[in-house]
């Protein structure tokens, strides 16, 4: 054992040495973790350098502190790298005779970004001995220690009272917004109204009716009856009953299952008010109608199957189609999931593409709205093939503001831009062979006019915000999530609502239907995901379909619905028994592959 004012020869003497006003502690779960971190990764308190990216995994504060004419001084390299921790060089920066420690890594992304939190994570927690250390510093000695004023009228406030504890939007309303921003926008406030005015405690949860609140949902669940006609039984038989209104009786009268009405005469139904509550999917039995997530019902309008066929109530859908579930044109509402058979099992479908916004349909018309709210004009660019122009003209009407759209001058004006001809936009047309040359001029045009510049594939933060959300009713029993990747946002919003929700997370399989070279090394889906989806690599696996994109599927109707022939019907055949097909979105105008019309249902 070392004297006080020897040197220590060993890491017990600097345990030995341990200061006891240091104001930071750490408990055991997170000491054994900081053991395995110094293990897997080797010293993080210095310049951390990967060399494989080129980019620092740690020292970025100290980076952007330090003057530029520090120098760097390799001392030492390792051929092969050091296991595990990854280390290829080691020396130090050198300022004004002082060393700072300089480490080179070769490490993967995904470590390199572990690092990253690791080297910011590891840090224990404050005692109480930290008021003390602070209370007597002047402003020099506190900004040295990296202390601002806030920080220290943050420590020397007096403890509060404690009180209860407050609630999350997840605990009060079952779905939070997805950010701090969106529980300010109007809609969440009057939905947050309207849920406390019917006295609606989502943390008190709904008892044995974990089917809804809605006396039309219960008689549609327990007879199997249509929504649509579900709807009006009920009605004619609450307007005449009154408050004699018996709804075990009518269930009973029309066929239900008297096993499962057990109980259901006692059940309390707010008759004038109470909303439907969600169906998560279409329950094929009891196990799948008690799996879906707590929490969430009673919160959203209803959504509910409805049959196909010549008595069907639906209402026309994408593609010109007979829609098989109710077309949702609330945005804040969760599309519904439906369920088909197929050999081997079943195929759940995440029916994005029934929500509809003056007749644009899916994910991009619900983020248009948001971005387009308030404007006075915008542009865009897209393939004149590709529904970007449809949608946007579609929004931009229903919405008051200007279009104006570019894309490349064809031979013969496409469906497309017939479609965001006749929705008001102005289609100016270039001789240009590749989109990022009409992206540039869309951009050009909206700095001219003083517009909103929508990106092509809406590639914006936006579009995640309002979509990611969507996926809370994700069936529990899919295996895996099959997903169309165009532009990626899609894809990208999936794998944020995996961060809201990470019990949902699964195996994904995004389909490319762009060609090979948008997933390559310049690709734009790579480059997108980069961008928007970190950790997207560990995520999921692209799959590239062997057709151009102009190349349309034929058999687009497949599941008993009619696909996009350009995106989600080339995705439907990569789907198995036990996926979730997240059907993203629709072109607005009617399609026709091969002679076959979309509206045809043989």
């Amino acid at each position: 054992m070392t004297k006080p004012n020897e040197s220590p020869v060993s890491v017990a003497d600097l345990k030995r040495r341990a200061n006891p006003e240091n104001p930071r502690t750490i408990a055991s779960a997170r000491l054994s973790a900081l053991k395995d971190s110094i293990v897997e990764f080797g010293d993080l308190g210095g310049f951390v350098l990967n060399v494989r990216s080129g980019l620092l995994c740690g020292g970025h504060q100290r980076g952007e502190a330090m003057p530029e004419e520090a120098t760097i001084e390799i001392e030492r390299r390792y051929d092969p790298p050091t296991e595990p921790a990854g280390t290829v060089a080691e020396g130090s920066v050198i300022l004004r005779g002082e060393r700072f420690k300089y480490r080179e890594v070769d490490w993967p992304k995904k470590k390199e970004r572990l690092a990253m939190l690791a080297a910011n994570q590891h840090g224990g927690e404050w005692t109480d001995g930290l008021k003390t250390l602070v209370e007597g510093l002047d402003e020099r000695d506190r900004l040295l220690a990296g202390f601002m004023q806030d920080d220290i009228a943050s420590l020397l406030a007096p403890s509060p009272p404690p009180g209860p504890p407050n609630p999350t939007l997840r605990e009060r309303f079952g779905v939070p917004p997805f950010s701090v921003l969106d529980a300010r926008q109007g809609y969440w406030q009057e939905r947050k109204r309207a849920w406390l005015a019917l006295g609606i405690q989502s943390e008190v949860g709904r008892g044995n009716n974990l089917i809804g609140r809605s006396p039309q949902e219960l008689f549609c669940h327990f007879t199997g009856t249509p929504y649509g006609k579900a709807r009006k039984i009920v009605a004619e038989a609450m307007k005449a009953q009154g408050e004699a209104f018996d709804l075990a009786a009518l269930i009973k009268a029309h066929g239900g299952r008297g096993a499962d009405l057990k109980g259901l005469g006692a059940l309390a139904v707010n008759k004038e008010a109470a909303e439907p509550g969600l169906n998560y999917y279409r329950r094929t039995n009891k196990e799948a109608a008690r799996s879906a997530p707590a929490g969430l019902g009673g919160m959203f309008k209803p959504i509910a199957k409805l049959p196909s066929g010549p008595d069907s109530e639906a209402a026309i859908g994408p593609g010109g189609v007979k829609a098989t579930s109710e077309i949702v044109t609330d945005p804040s509402a969760l599309t519904p999931v439906e369920t088909v058979e197929v050999p081997g099992g079943t195929v759940f479908l995440k029916r994005d593409d029934l929500f509809s916004f003056a007749g644009a349909w899916g994910a991009k018309a619900r983020a248009l709205i948001k971005l387009l709210a308030g404007q006075k004009g915008c542009t865009t660019a897209g393939n004149s093939r590709s529904p970007m122009v449809s949608r946007v003209a579609r929004a931009a009407q229903a919405l008051g503001v200007i279009a104006r759209c570019h894309c490349a001058k064809s031979k013969h004006m496409t469906d497309q831009v017939a479609d965001a001809k006749a929705h008001g936009a102005i289609v100016i047309e270039h001789k240009v062979a590749y989109l990022t040359a009409l992206i540039a001029k869309a951009k050009k045009d909206a700095a001219a006019h003083g517009f909103k510049f929508i990106p092509l594939g809406v590639e914006c933060r936006e579009y995640i915000e309002v979509n990611a959300a969507q996926f809370a009713n994700l069936p529990p029993a899919a295996k895996r999530y099959v997903i169309t990747v165009g532009s990626g946002m899609a894809l990208a919003s999936l794998l944020a609502a995996f961060k809201l929700w990470p019990e949902l997370r699964r195996p994904v399989v995004g389909v490319v239907v762009g060609g090979a070279q948008s997933i390559g090394k310049r690709g734009r889906v790579v480059a997108l995901l980069d961008q928007w989806a970190s950790g997207w690599r560990d995520e999921c696996k692209l799959e590239v379909v062997d057709s151009e994109f102009d190349q349309p599927e034929k058999q687009f109707h497949q599941f008993g619905t009619a696909l996009d022939p350009h995106y989600e019907a080339k995705a439907a055949l990569y789907v198995r028994a036990g996926d979730c097909f997240v059907i993203v979105a629709c072109r607005s105008t009617p399609f026709a592959v091969g002679g076959k019309e979309a509206n045809d249902r043989s």
